[in-house]
């Protein structure tokens, strides 16, 4: 029992057009030139016609493929971490085409760059905790007996600077510009 299904075709981009018949009009002549360049350049396309619409399958050559493989395999920041297994799978490009697949390679390829600052990251966060009670500045507000001045003229008490303690901890944690933590400077300075 055989299927009258039509043949299944993988194509890596789709051109649409206008289905014009006079080879004289300039619209006509523009497409032309354009499919003679992409067939130039060593691309397969294959011509449909459907209705009043004419669509160009276009497939790129295997070997576009695998230089752009072959790129990302060997970049300086690559050769060590990049193995062969990780790469995305044919399967991918022949169902998304050739964008996508060199989409999930970069991509793939950018998250493992990621890696040694997410660990730096945690590093710089745990070196912040482990000395943050350390910090003078906080001790220094958290000790201290200083009164200070209302902050307004009506209805405002007269506080203590040691009441904004846990403020000044916040602050000092979250602040990175102002930090006397020269690991978070020098994580900012990593991640530019």
């Amino acid at each position: 029992n055989i299927c009258n299904k039509p043949a299944v075709r993988s194509f890596d981009c789709i051109l649409v057009a206008h289905l014009i018949e006079d080879e004289g009009d300039h619209t006509f002549k523009k497409q032309q030139a354009y499919i003679t360049q992409l067939r130039e350049k060593n691309l397969k396309v294959t011509q449909l016609f459907h209705e009043n619409k004419v669509f160009y399958g276009i497939r790129a050559p295997e070997e576009v493929f695998e230089k752009y493989k072959y790129l990302l395999k060997v970049s300086d920041s690559c050769n060590s971490v990049c193995k062969e297994k990780d790469y995305v799978p044919d399967t991918i490009r022949e169902y998304f085409g050739e964008k996508v697949a060199l989409y999930f390679l970069w991509l793939g390829w950018y998250t493992r760059l990621l890696i040694p600052a997410a660990i730096i990251g945690v590093i710089v966060f745990l070196y912040g905790l482990a000395f943050f009670n350390t910090n003078p500045l906080i001790k220094e507000v958290c000790e201290s007996n200083i009164t200070m001045c209302p902050a307004c003229d009506i209805r405002c008490k007269a506080w203590k600077l040691s009441d904004t303690c846990a403020y000044a901890k916040v602050r000092e944690r979250y602040n990175i510009m102002d930090s006397i933590n020269q690991a978070a400077t020098f994580y900012g300075g990593v991640l530019l």
